[in-house]
Order: structure tokens, then sequence, then C-alpha cells
């Protein structure tokens, strides 16, 4: 809808200037057929160039857009829970996937960052809430680094299981991801350099990006990035 075509737009804006064209090709998955269209004319008049892609199967929302997609709505879930498929698809194709949730804004070169870890099956960011600066081992699916591996391939399979039944993704990676803890090898990247959303400003001087996660609404989500300056109207 216009609200997600917007977030998108304003994700678009701050990421643009760290993507590399040669090395790095940007998907955008579409929530409803009506969303391709769009975001296709986006992509078309726009200096960034993207591929869209809408999987039918989903029964996402309805094909003039009329379905809205809210959160834990049964359109959200069928968006959310298919997030481990659409990342192994990418997967066995060869290619390394860095899945981002629009509701962030790039402000440093995330490759860079994400690349000073080493090599990894899988990088993410903690997701908590509550302590600031305390681990929680509550990672977060919002922003996941996938490298072409067998052990990504077992999580990813072991997420989509999980997923079944639910309208929410994250709970269900973290149980998939603890039945693989000894197999798979993930690092957790800093609150300093991926905070959520509560802890942005005190890590401000480091983060690589900031995330209006845990809040209601768009139009939240939207005055939380423009008290950073980072809302492109």
């Amino acid at each position: 809808n216009e609200e997600y075509i917007r977030m998108f737009t304003n994700w678009l804006i701050h990421a643009a200037p760290f993507l590399n064209p040669e090395t790095d090709q940007l998907v955008v998955a579409a929530e409803s057929s009506a969303a391709v269209v769009v975001l296709r004319n986006i992509s078309m008049s726009g200096s960034t160039h993207f591929d869209v892609v809408f999987d039918d199967h989903w029964g996402s929302a309805s094909s003039n857009g009329s379905s809205v997609s809210k959160f834990g709505s049964p359109i959200w879930a069928n968006v959310v829970t298919h997030r481990p498929r659409q990342i192994r698809n990418m997967l066995e194709l060869g290619c390394s996937v860095l899945y981002n949730d629009i509701d962030t804004a790039w402000i440093k070169p995330v490759f860079a960052a994400l690349d000073s870890y080493g090599r990894h099956d899988l990088m993410l960011p903690d997701d908590n809430r509550h302590s600031q600066g305390t681990r929680s081992d509550y990672l977060s699916t919002c922003l996941m680094y996938f490298r072409p591996t067998a052990n990504n391939q077992a999580l990813l399979l072991g997420w989509a299981e999980k997923c079944k039944g639910e309208t929410k993704n994250q709970h269900a990676f973290n149980i998939a991801l603890s039945a693989l803890k000894g197999k798979i090898d993930y690092v957790v990247l800093p609150e300093t350099q991926f905070p959520p959303g509560v802890s942005a400003r005190n890590n401000l001087a480091t983060a690589v990006m900031i995330h209006a996660n845990w809040m209601v609404g768009t139009g939240t989500k939207e005055k939380f990035l423009e008290s950073f300056g980072l809302w492109n109207r």
C-alpha cells in the first residue's frame, strides 16, 4: 500500500549511496501483484535499478491491492512466513543474501561493516528490547546476512517448518537456529553498530544503520526516522 511504498522509497534513498551496482544486486519482494507495477516504475524512473519479485503462491494480497498488510494479520503472516523460502531460493543460485526490513535507514557502509567480521554462515543483530547493552540471544530477522552454505539451507528449511501456522516469524527463527547450535557458524552483530530502535540514540556515533523497530504503525516509524533527519519527504 502507499505507506509501505513511502517507507521503501525512504529506505532506497538512504541505502543507494552504499550499493555497488557492479557487485550488489538489489531484489525487492512485493507484497501484492499490484505493487509490482508501482515498484518497477520506481526502478525504471530512478537512478538505482532493482529487480522486483512476487510469488503468487503466497496468497498474501489481492491482485488489485485492496487487501492491506497489517502486523499480525493473515496477509502479514503470509508475507513474513514466506521469508525463508525467498532467501533459500536465492541461496540455491549461489548468492550471498543480505535481507533487510525497509523501516531502516543506512548511514554508513553496511557491507564493509559486515565484511569486517570475516566469513561466517550467518550474521544478524540481537533484538534486545529491554536491557540495552546486554545480549539477550533473541536474534532479529529484520537484518540477516546469509552465505550460500549447506548449514544455512538446513536453517532455512527448519525455519520454514517452524513458521507453519504462525503469524510472525522471529520466534520460529530463533527456535530453528537453536536446534543447529554447534553446527552453524553465526555472528551476533554488536549493538554499537546495529542497534534496535530503543538504543539508537545511545549508539548514533557508531551505528551503521538506524532501525525503527519495536514501534507500531508506519506513522510512528516515519516520525522516529525523521527525528534523526533520516526521513526524506
